[in-house]
């Protein structure tokens, strides 16, 4: 049996001989007291939320973002709080959150042997402490682990009327996609929304005119036929750019407007042009928008032509 590759117990490792206490010392990271990681091993969140449930020893549940990532919930970063839940004080290391929520039975479980808040529970619990936009993203990816849905969730904030920031959790529910595949995507929708501009269809099929699939885009408005799509860096690579491309050419023959956005187009300086070309080919679409001002941003000269937002 090797050096361990995952977060361990190091009093234990060395008593097993899986280690030694020099390795320990000198090629390893400390996660929380007693709890290591070799230096070589990739450090993630789903190994931060083991780390934790190591230290724990059963004393409380793993929940947020330490139980998002355990139910398979992408987009989580390492940087991110772990979290248990625990109504006891409990002396927990910096960096991880305590909640004191009371649960009950339905709400917890076990997966892979760690105690856990359920996927409904922990989507409940992120929900309110987050920011809205950051709980917004977080909700849109863990409907992606099809573990929990929106309307599991609204159901769930029903019976719970009473919760803390109960309130900022609706708005996220009701702003949150179950076709929000990425973060940037949600912040692309959530943009569009605020600009005043009707709610798009997500993650949708289009089809051509004898039924074939021409493909699956990410935001759309079929009555109008205008379509949003974002391009993440691993679009630019090679054969996929060019299939990319190939669909555009393809989208836009059957009479599609496509509007592309990239991350930059989204920062403050240049959010208020690519809303003006979304807002501009619902507006030639017959969409009812006003073409100027929008709501979020001053008058400018309209664009001509769609196409990529730069």
């Amino acid at each position: 049996m090797g050096e361990p590759t995952e977060p361990f117990r190091a009093k234990d490792a060395i008593a097993a001989k899986r280690i030694t206490d020099h390795r320990v010392r000198t090629r390893c990271r400390r996660l929380m007291p007693g709890i290591h990681l070799r230096r070589d091993v990739e450090y993630t969140a789903a190994r931060q939320a083991r780390a934790l449930a190591l230290w724990l020893r059963g004393r409380a549940v793993l929940a947020g973002f330490s139980a998002a990532v355990l139910w398979g919930t992408k987009w989580i970063d390492a940087d991110r709080p772990a979290a248990c839940n625990c109504p006891r004080r409990l002396p927990a290391p910096e960096g991880v959150d305590v909640y004191r929520d009371v649960l009950t039975e339905c709400d917890v479980t076990v997966r892979h042997g760690i105690a856990l808040t359920t996927p409904v529970r922990t989507a409940f619990d992120l929900g309110r402490r987050l920011e809205l936009d950051d709980a917004v993203a977080v909700l849109d990816a863990m409907y992606q682990t099809k573990r929990v849905s929106k309307q599991q969730l609204a159901d769930y904030a029903r019976r719970h009327p009473g919760s803390a920031h109960i309130r900022r959790l609706r708005e996220a529910i009701e702003l949150s996609d179950e076709g929000g595949e990425s973060p940037q995507e949600t912040r692309t929708r959530l943009a569009i929304i605020r600009d005043g501009l009707p709610r798009p269809d997500t993650q949708k099929y289009v089809l051509r005119s004898d039924g074939a699939a021409i493909g699956r885009v990410d935001m759309l408005w079929p009555r109008w036929r205008v379509i949003v799509e974002y391009e993440g860096d691993g679009h630019r690579a090679g054969s996929q750019f060019d299939r990319d491309c190939a669909r555009w050419n393809t989208l836009q023959d059957h009479g599609w407007q496509v509007i592309r956005v990239k991350n930059g187009t989204l920062d403050p300086d240049e959010r208020g042009a690519t809303m003006r070309l979304i807002r501009d080919a619902l507006w030639r679409s017959g969409a009812p928008v006003d073409q100027w001002p929008s709501p979020t941003h001053p008058w400018v000269p309209p664009a001509t032509d769609p196409g990529e937002a730069t």
